[in-house]
């Protein structure tokens, strides 16, 4: 080690390279914040498996809403392939309340419960078709999601396994 205008420098041995105190700190931070980050980011995959274990065949949609809860946005679709008719809903969280929009309307309207949420979830689900909810974690990196297939009833016909980094 040897010390030269303030700086302290460290042979690297193995390299064959020479650290300052500058550039340890800043290979320091930077490998802190990606290990940091990686770790945290667990968190979306953690929560994702965890609440899609929750969900079983035979539920109804208010069942799965009530199963979890740290979802960021979920996306409901559904098409008839005879008829060529597409609906969609989209509803995201936004601390204790929820935003929603579906198919016709213009702008999405907040809801203030997980009731009200649900009720309007229904309302789009009950027209007989089978639905696809695709429920999205996207907190932290890497983000996860996976789907929930309903029958033509509202029942949980499939639970699709939890994709990471989309």
């Amino acid at each position: 080690m040897v010390s030269t205008t303030g700086y302290t420098i460290v042979l690297c041995w193995a390299k064959g390279t020479v650290m300052t105190t500058r550039r340890k700190v800043i290979v320091g931070t930077v490998f802190a914040v990606l290990f940091f980050g990686l770790l945290s980011g667990t968190r979306s995959c953690t929560s994702a498996e965890r609440e899609r274990s929750r969900i079983k065949p035979g539920m109804s949609a208010s069942d799965v809403f009530h199963a979890i809860n740290d979802w960021t946005f979920c996306l409901g679709t559904y098409f008839n392939p005879d008829t060529k008719e597409f609906a969609h809903f989209n509803a995201s969280r936004v601390g204790e309340s929820y935003h929603i929009r579906a198919t016709g309307e213009t702008n999405s309207h907040q809801v203030n419960s997980l009731e009200e949420l649900i009720q309007a979830i229904e309302k789009q689900m009950n027209e007989g078709q089978s639905w696809h909810i695709g429920v999205y974690y996207v907190e932290s990196y890497p983000r996860a999601s996976f789907r929930v297939d309903f029958d033509s009833h509202g029942k949980v016909q499939n639970v699709a396994d939890v994709v990471v980094g989309h």
